[in-house]
């Protein structure tokens, strides 16, 4: 890094070395994930901190990818808790309303699955998706499946 080792950055200049969200930056000193400092109400943390943080990151990633590189994971397996793999299920009977179904296809891609979704009679069953131009659609039947090779 270009900075001193003594150097206090602010979170908006993390989040830049980062590239990452100045949010994400204060979620993660919040909890506890970057070691910072409060300084009255605005967080600081010091340059070496940061080069410690990155040098227990996984090399071969960009950095956004690399900071987050759990986070695909996770929502797999939470999907995978309520869509089990290759099995029908009407989210509206679990609860669910609202899905944005174009941005978690977009996040499972890179783990090569997909949300598939079909219409169903009934509009008690249906569920509001939204596409990736922000449109609704109500579908009522959801399964998650892999995506065949090439397809992401």
């Amino acid at each position: 890094m270009a900075h001193r080792q003594s150097e206090w950055l602010t979170p908006e200049e993390v989040a830049a070395l980062l590239k990452i969200t100045p949010k994400t930056v204060k979620d993660w000193l919040r909890a506890g994930k970057l070691p910072g400092r409060k300084m009255g109400k605005l967080w600081r943390v010091q340059a070496a901190e940061v080069d410690a943080f990155m040098e227990q990151l996984p090399r071969e990633a960009p950095a956004a990818e690399r900071l987050d590189a759990t986070c695909p994971e996770v929502l797999l397996a939470l999907v995978r808790a309520i869509l089990p793999l290759g099995q029908g299920v009407h989210l509206r009977d679990k609860g669910v309303t609202e899905l944005p179904l174009a941005e978690l296809n977009a996040a499972l891609a890179p783990l090569g699955f997909t949300v598939h979704a079909v219409k169903v009679g009934d509009p008690k069953r249906g569920v509001a998706c939204t596409d990736t131009a922000g449109r609704v659609e109500h579908f009522g039947l959801f399964e998650l499946r892999r995506l065949a090779q090439g397809e992401k």
